[in-house]
């Protein structure tokens, strides 16, 4: 064999070797970008999902007295073709306080500022940008695909707020 042929032959194998390497790498990352795409589909799903429950809420579809498990299991209804993502018992609903940002943290140094102007300027943003409502905390498990189990076996947790804030504050 001539020194041309030996030299062939290790790049021939020097390639075999770069792909076998090369190869999984790529397979992994191609099935991560697809897995991630289906998690932000879930995602979008459960979003959707508790804006129609927040929309059926403000609009008096069910009860207002009903707890964090009626609203769940609307969430779940709501979910429709999505419900393939999560499993309807790892939905979990929790009360939140209602506030305002401008309630917690400016209000108290404007009414330090001396008369007329601190006051004025205190109940006019109180007027304007005073909210009330309900607002709920919701967290969903979400089931990965078989071939991230291993990974993941429980899922990877999901949580969103959802809300509905009635304007200007009413007692």
């Amino acid at each position: 064999m001539n020194l041309s042929n030996q030299i062939k032959n290790r790049s021939n194998g020097q390639a075999l070797t770069e792909m076998v390497l090369v190869i999984p790498i790529l397979f992994l990352m191609a099935a991560s970008i697809f897995q991630f795409s289906i998690f932000l589909s879930a995602k979008t799903y459960l979003e959707q999902a508790c804006e129609q429950t927040a929309r059926l809420y403000a609009s008096g579809a069910f009860s207002r007295n009903e707890g964090p498990g009626q609203i769940a299991n609307q969430i779940w209804f709501a979910l429709g073709s999505g419900q393939r993502f999560f499993n309807e018992t790892s939905i979990v609903v929790i009360d939140s306080p209602t506030s305002t940002l401008l309630s917690n943290s400016f209000l108290p140094a404007i009414n330090n500022i001396p008369p007329p102007v601190g006051p004025l300027i205190a109940s006019s943003t109180a007027n304007l940008l005073s909210y009330t409502g309900k607002k709920w905390i919701i967290n969903a498990q979400f089931h990965a695909l078989p071939i991230f189990r291993v990974l993941f076996p429980v899922g990877l947790p999901m949580t969103t707020q959802m809300a509905v804030l009635k304007y200007p504050a009413q007692e």
